[in-house]
């Protein structure tokens, strides 16, 4: 409708989309500045699933061939389970694997696990951990600025108002 306190100029139009887009995907900036995850070795898997609650994820990239024999890497977002440690959460949570030197390969999938819908399947190997990164800041920083872009149109539209009101 190009109106918003008044007939809006294309410009402002952009400078409220701009505030929308940033209001609607405050990830999108912040991924620019600070990775969401930041990698860390297969061989902590076991201690990072002991910190985790009941029905938390932890983030693998897993590598292996599909049926076709096309060789496939991908990363999935698994839930542990109940557990005393972290290797117990791990099967809980529908993943048995087991230690191949410094790698660790799927042994075994249970049927109907979240693990399976996740497309996990025996064979593939753990290639890395994804670990949220402690050094990211917030995504709410953003609407700051978004604000800040919304209240200028304002007052500028405000001042162009007052200025053709008699």
């Amino acid at each position: 409708m190009w109106y918003f306190r008044t007939h809006t100029r294309w410009w402002e139009a952009a400078l409220l989309l701009l505030a929308s887009f940033l209001f609607f995907r405050p990830d999108f900036v912040i991924d620019h500045f600070a990775p969401k995850y930041v990698d860390a070795p297969v061989s902590r898997l076991y201690e990072v699933a002991a910190t985790l609650n009941d029905d938390e994820w932890v983030v693998l990239k897993i590598a292996g061939e599909n049926i076709e024999g096309k060789a496939i890497t991908k990363t999935v977002a698994l839930p542990v389970g109940k557990g005393k440690d972290g290797r117990e959460k791990i099967r809980t949570g529908g993943v048995t694997l087991v230690p191949l030197g410094t790698e660790l390969q799927v042994a075994d999938v249970k049927f109907g696990s979240r693990a399976r819908k996740l497309g996990i399947e025996q064979g593939y190997k753990v290639v890395g951990i994804l670990l949220d990164n402690p050094n990211r800041p917030s995504d709410f920083w953003v609407f700051i600025p978004a604000a800040l872009l919304v209240a200028l149109v304002w007052m500028l539209q405000g001042a162009r108002l007052r200025k053709t009101t008699p």
